[in-house]
């Protein structure tokens, strides 16, 4: 009401910017509702249909603050996704290093198309910048 009954414009501005971002559209609605019975009750119509134009705005503001949170949220999910992916793929690498070195060192019948796939294990390891010299030392 103080905003509203000094007409400081600005400083409301100010105070709703400093407001959670979800509650700001419903308090700039509230705003607006006691501003247009205020123009109500001194008889001054022809500003209150210049708030109808507010109506809209507040809610193309709500929409991009929902919009924003939305995008927010999903980037936060894909995040994980990728950090749960990552940790699969280097679980899995571990798990065919260990393979492939048992095989190369066992001499098994596969042992030459395990020193095939330990060259690419090493390559996607030095290309995921996880290459670790100690996990090859037993071949």
């Amino acid at each position: 009401m103080e905003f509203i009954n000094t007409n400081n414009a600005e400083a409301a501005v100010n105070w709703i910017e400093q407001q959670p971002l979800l509650q700001q559209p419903d308090i700039i609605r509230v705003f607006k509702q006691i501003l247009a019975e205020k123009l109500e009750q001194n008889g001054l119509t022809a500003e209150l249909k210049e708030l109808e134009e507010f109506d809209k705005q507040t809610d193309v503001y709500e929409d991009a603050i929902l919009d924003e949170q939305l995008a927010l949220l999903n980037y936060e999910m894909a995040t994980e996704d990728v950090e749960k992916n990552k940790k699969e793929m280097l679980q899995a690498a571990e798990g065919m290093r260990a393979y492939a070195i048992e095989c190369i060192v066992t001499n098994a019948s596969n042992a030459p198309e395990m020193r095939e796939l330990a060259k690419k294990i090493i390559q996607f390891e030095k290309d995921a910048g996880i290459y670790d010299a100690e996990n090859w030392k037993g071949i």
